[in-house]
């Protein structure tokens, strides 16, 4: 077992199995040892930063895990080619089968809450304990939502409902996960695209119509959960904030350095937040 201070460094795993998902988009399977298995236990929806040496210089990225403990054997990252993205293209066109990778223990709080034991004010347990999960998510943004909703459908009886957008239909990322899940939970789960190829870019009316629908969002008995561009997470939260939603019952994804336009899949780094920082056994607030 790793002790405090090596837990919090940075480990290596083989590349397992490499997947590609759309023609810019690749999934990677990393085969995590057996001494560090309890390491690499991780709640859906977590993400691990990753060293990169490229040349003289290294750099590092997170990148959210797409699989579910529950659904998957592997622990899976995606990765999606941001363009001049110096890691993302490295990824794509660098890292094969049998490669191995540097990063660290999972890490992040963009999880499932627990509603059984969060339940609303003046609301009833047994009711609150299926309280739907909805998400919006954009071009990438999907990667740590589909680890949030197969984990949902498989440990908990709360329905899910996801608006997904992407630039055009050859960028949907999971397509055909995401149809096998909603054909095997057909009561529990809805999935809306929409490619603003076709349909523009989503509006804050869209987004609101869709959080007000099946599960009414004013009363309170629903997550939220948006992760994508800055730009679409912005109008999402707004489209929430609108219908009155509670805040602590919005969940936002920030994590890429990667800048990219609106209609990516690449957000913009958060400012403003405390952040815990473990060096050599040290803890820090910065």
């Amino acid at each position: 077992m790793a002790d405090a201070r090596s837990a919090h460094g940075y480990h290596e795993l083989r590349v397992k199995r490499v997947v590609d998902e759309t023609p810019d988009t690749k999934s990677f399977a990393l085969d995590v040892p057996a001494e560090l298995a309890d390491l690499f236990t991780y709640r859906p929806g977590q993400f691990c930063t990753f060293r990169v040496r490229i040349g003289d210089e290294q750099h590092l990225r997170s990148y959210s895990m797409s699989s579910a403990p529950e659904s998957d054997p592997d622990l899976t990252v995606t990765v999606k080619r941001v363009p001049g993205g110096l890691v993302s293209t490295w990824f794509l066109d660098s890292v094969e089968v049998g490669d191995t990778l540097e990063l660290t223990r999972p890490a992040g709080v963009f999880c499932l809450r627990d509603s059984k034991s969060d339940p609303d004010p003046g609301s009833d347990s047994a009711s609150d304990s299926d309280r739907p999960v909805v998400a919006f998510c954009g071009g990438s943004g999907v990667t740590p939502v589909i680890s949030l909703i197969k984990s949902a459908l498989l440990s908990t009886d709360r329905p899910a409902r996801v608006f997904y957008a992407n630039r055009s239909r050859d960028s949907v990322i999971f397509a055909d996960a995401l149809d096998a899940l909603c054909r095997i939970n057909p009561q529990r789960l809805e999935v809306r695209h929409h490619i603003d190829s076709e349909a523009g870019y989503p509006s804050a009316g869209q987004l609101a119509a869709f959080a007000g629908g099946g599960a009414d969002a004013r009363d309170g008995h629903a997550d939220f959960y948006i992760c994508g561009p800055a730009p679409f997470m912005t109008v999402a939260e707004g489209a929430l904030l609108g219908l009155a939603v509670r805040p602590d019952r919005i969940h936002i994804e920030r994590f890429s350095v990667d800048p990219e336009p609106p209609g990516g899949s690449a957000a913009e780094p958060a400012a403003g937040i405390s952040v815990t920082v473990i060096l050599k056994g040290r803890k820090t607030e910065i």
